[in-house]
């Protein structure tokens, strides 16, 4: 009796430490397998959550993306720079003067042309500029205070102090003035001769003074001295000379040239 009851003790005492062993045993494993898939703490914590796409068959994370669209927008950006830089300097070029362009001509600053008073007070002096009249300064020549329209110019800045004035022309333009002036005077003689005999020989004299004038380029003058010799009225008919004369007045825009 004794000995089964010492066999049932023996019994559950190896049972329990077997149970032991076994407990133990396993914790330990989980302790491996926790041990296993915990992280270290110096190691970089990488998350897998982020979002990414693909590029050209290549996943790109939105850190590596923007590590890839860094030197890429420095790219765009550089060329942009570089695209306006070449149109600036295009413009640059456009702009500036190309003395391999003939076509091309400086910009010649003007300068106001030294103008000599003709007659007047101050015949062959310089025109003064500007010059006072009527407390008004004048720049250039005016027609103001004459009633014919002529230009004319003060040799000294106060006219009215001293009164030296003289006409805005050159001497070629106040030649032909005079021209036109004498030619007007003898057309006028002309035509007064003409108007006031019934004698043959007073209206030859007549076409005498109306051929000097038309010599002036008078219009009125060439227009009856052409007709005068095409049909040989009181001068000698010439023909040819009638022609140059039409074609004269044609030039001048005169409707007796287009007779």
């Amino acid at each position: 009796m004794r000995v089964r009851v010492g066999l049932t003790l023996l019994l559950c005492a190896v049972l329990l430490g077997s149970a032991s062993a076994s407990s133990d045993e396993e914790g330990n494993q989980d302790e491996s397998l926790d041990s296993k898939t915990s992280l270290s703490s110096d190691e970089p914590v990488k998350d897998h959550n982020t979002a990414g796409r693909v590029v050209a068959g290549q996943i790109f994370l939105d850190s590596e993306e923007s590590e890839l669209e860094s030197p890429i927008q420095e790219e765009e950006d550089s060329l942009r720079s570089q695209e306006g830089e070449s149109v600036a300097e295009e413009i640059r070029f456009l702009e500036s003067p190309n003395p391999e362009n003939k076509d091309y001509e400086e910009p010649k600053k003007v300068r106001k042309q030294a103008l000599t008073a003709i007659e007047g007070t101050a015949h062959g002096e310089p025109c003064h500029f500007p010059f006072l009249f009527l407390d008004k300064e004048y720049d250039e020549c005016t027609s103001d205070g004459r009633e014919d329209g002529r230009l004319w110019c003060a040799t000294t800045y106060d006219y009215k102090a001293d009164e030296k004035w003289g006409f805005c022309e050159t001497e070629e333009e106040a030649a032909k003035r005079r021209q036109m002036q004498e030619a007007e005077m003898m057309y006028q003689t002309g035509m007064k001769i003409l108007n006031g005999s019934n004698k043959k020989s007073q209206k030859r004299e007549a076409y005498r003074y109306l051929q000097k004038a038309a010599g002036m380029n008078h219009t009125k003058a060439l227009e009856r001295v052409s007709y005068a010799l095409l049909f040989g009225d009181y001068l000698t008919q010439n023909i040819q000379a009638a022609k140059e004369m039409f074609e004269k007045l044609t030039e001048e825009g005169s409707p007796k040239g287009q007779t």
